[in-house]
């Protein structure tokens, strides 16, 4: 029942709000949610500090990275 596409981490705590509470199809369907989006943000953190918040395009312009809207 666990999404087999999250991190370890990441299905641990799927697993310990499982087992914690009483949900019903739609709640799982949200806790997925919830999982596949504090997942992209991590990643998008993970990018932001290693790339910075902007980059310069191919017209010498800085521009905002696509991961800013999402952290």
């Amino acid at each position: 029942m666990v999404p087999k596409h999250l991190k370890k981490a990441t299905r641990k705590w799927f697993e310990s709000v499982m087992s914690h509470y009483e949900l019903e199809e739609h709640h799982i369907r949200l806790l997925t949610l919830a999982c596949e989006a504090w997942e992209r943000a991590q990643e998008a953190r993970i990018t932001l500090k290693k790339l910075g918040m902007v980059y310069i395009n191919r017209f010498k312009s800085p521009k905002a990275r696509p991961e800013v809207p999402i952290d």
